[in-house]
């Protein structure tokens, strides 16, 4: 239940004029949010009395979201107890990272990448066979041609210079990126893979695994915006290596056949601190001292009063108040005033209640 707070009705000129001297004899001029606060919570207090007698009066009460760009400290993701990061992971041609998603149309990877296999051998992805054009997502080479490119859905990007070193490739509808390189195409139609995306392979469905030679030193993948894989080479206290996922918390093993071999270790250090900017949203159902009184809640808070005037305090002269792009003192004023009137009219309704039993509910009052 809504407190009541004592309205203040008998602000001057004067009193505006001295807003900002610094005594609190002449702080009754600013309108405030505690100003705001006391008049939308005596409105609130006189709805939910009059709705306790059945009476509604239409209202809307502060809901405002705010959104703000704040610096947030950044919390760097690092592997677990038990996980020691290694520089990459390698396969010998027999070992494959099943990464445990179906790419779509809205699938993007990022892939840290030495590939060391021969050129016509796929490098990472997924089909659903290997005649399939429709449903295929990964890298590719091309023997004839020595060049390398990239399939996504039935669009491709053929005839670019390969070799066997370390790239950062990046596969999206967009296209294809070869550290910050653009190879771009447009690709709108939907697809679902039926087969997992592999590292270290190329899934070819219902036709079986190609697995390659090559170097992972991480990889991540977003569907439709969201981080759903962030994985780090790493071996774990036995010593089996293979990608720990920071995202799903899993650690990726070899699902073909073999063991990967592991690139050096590198010394596990704490994360140093760094902030980054970020959108806050919040939702005020009150005022806060930083909030501005935007036109828009100005005048929700005279469209309560007037409906509080027009429907329980009728015929006692008590102003409408008009939409305007400004609010003055005496408007205010007025606001206060209606709130006080609305407890006084309440408080003489209650005197003139009739108390009674079940058996005696109105009586020979009504006859």
């Amino acid at each position: 239940m809504s407190n009541w707070r004592e309205p203040i009705t008998d602000r001057t000129l004067q009193d505006v004029k001295n807003v900002d001297v610094g005594s609190l004899e002449y702080q009754k001029g600013a309108l405030n949010a505690d100003d705001l606060n006391r008049i939308e919570g005596n409105f609130a207090y006189l709805e939910e009395k009059l709705r306790g007698d059945a009476i509604f009066i239409p209202h809307i009460f502060r809901n405002y979201e705010e959104t703000v760009l704040e610096y947030v400290e950044k919390k760097e993701m690092i592997l677990p107890d038990g996980y020691t990061q290694v520089e990459y992971i390698q396969s010998s041609g027999t070992q494959h990272i099943d990464w445990g998603f179906k790419p779509t149309q809205n699938t993007k990877v990022e892939l840290d990448i030495e590939f060391l296999g021969s050129v016509g051998e796929n490098i990472a992805g997924v089909r659903n066979t290997t005649s399939d054009t429709t449903n295929r997502f990964g890298l590719i080479t091309f023997g004839s041609a020595s060049k390398m490119g990239a399939f996504f859905r039935d669009s491709s990007i053929q005839g670019i210079p390969f070799d066997n070193k370390r790239h950062k490739y990046v596969l999206s509808k967009t296209g294809l990126t070869i550290d910050g390189t653009i190879y771009a195409f447009s690709n709108s139609g939907t697809f679902l893979c039926s087969y997992n995306f592999l590292l270290c392979a190329w899934n070819n469905g219902s036709d079986g695994v190609s697995a390659n030679k090559s170097k992972v030193y991480g990889g991540k993948a977003w569907e439709n915006g969201a981080l759903i894989r962030d994985s780090i080479p790493c071996k774990n206290s036995s010593g089996t290596v293979g990608l720990y996922d920071l995202v799903s918390s899993k650690f990726y093993t070899n699902a073909g056949s073999g063991i990967f071999a592991a690139g050096a270790e590198i010394e596990k250090t704490e994360p140093e601190t760094s902030y980054e900017l970020v959108e806050i949203k919040t939702i005020y159902t009150d005022w806060q001292e930083h909030n501005l009184p935007w036109l828009s809640e100005i005048n929700r808070i005279r469209a309560n009063y007037n409906a509080l005037v027009r429907l329980f305090l009728v015929g006692l002269g008590l102003p409408v108040l008009a939409e305007s792009n400004y609010l003055d003192w005496q408007e205010v004023n007025d606001w206060e005033h209606i709130a006080e009137v609305g407890k006084e009219m309440f408080e003489n309704m209650e005197k003139e209640y009739r108390y009674c039993g079940m058996e005696e509910s109105g009586g020979d009052r009504l006859l």
